[in-house]
């Protein structure tokens, strides 16, 4: 029986890499967004007009469908809530490089918040869970590319890099490429880097 991954914003560019990524190792994949991928086995198709709240429930009530037996999905990817996540799953959140800084957004700042709160017992989630994080800078993708026309694009992280990033159990790990190098940082529980990798 193949393993199962949900991944949350399965239609970006970013997230066909990762459907990609998934199927090539024979992994059942459900993309949710808002349209179908046609790579993955199962889609979640929401709509951006919605509200977060009936967002959530068509999510909840087509993956409750789709898992059966009591099945649980093995890996969950970009989502805040684990409903369907059985224990010893993976919970990956992302957001943007920069994230360990002062000026860093709410946004930014809660997925570091999120990481640290829910690796800790008692969070709430399914027992021996792994929680991480990547904090990727600009992504080498067409839409960038194309908005970004004078940009440097040797400072722009190649797709495989995210898709093959490995990041411990309640860590945050800062991706950022310079000159066609990719460096990867891993933050501590202060947001202080601990150690770089190329």
């Amino acid at each position: 029986m193949s393993s199962k991954v949900v991944i949350y914003g399965g239609t970006g560019q970013l997230g066909t890499a990762v459907i990609s990524h998934f199927k090539i190792h024979n992994w059942e994949v459900t993309s949710i967004g808002t349209r179908p991928n046609a790579e993955a086995n199962h889609n979640i198709v929401v709509s951006a007009n919605d509200s977060l709240e009936v967002q959530g429930e068509k999510v909840l009530n087509q993956a409750k469908e789709q898992l059966k037996g009591g099945e649980k999905y093995d890996a969950i990817l970009n989502v805040a809530a684990a409903h369907h996540l059985k224990e010893e799953g993976v919970l990956s959140l992302t957001s943007a490089a920069g994230a360990a800084n002062h000026n860093a957004t709410p946004a930014k700042a809660g997925v570091i918040q999120l990481v640290k709160s829910l690796s800790e017992k008692g969070s709430g989630l399914p027992k021996n869970v792994k929680v991480t994080a990547i904090l990727p800078g600009t992504i080498d993708t067409a839409d960038n590319r194309q908005n970004f026309p004078k940009a440097d694009f040797s400072n722009f992280i190649p797709l495989d890099k995210l898709t093959n990033v490995k990041v411990d159990h309640g860590k945050i790990v800062e991706i950022v490429t310079k000159k066609g190098v990719t460096t990867f940082t891993t933050l501590k529980g202060d947001n202080d880097g601990d150690g770089k990798s190329n």
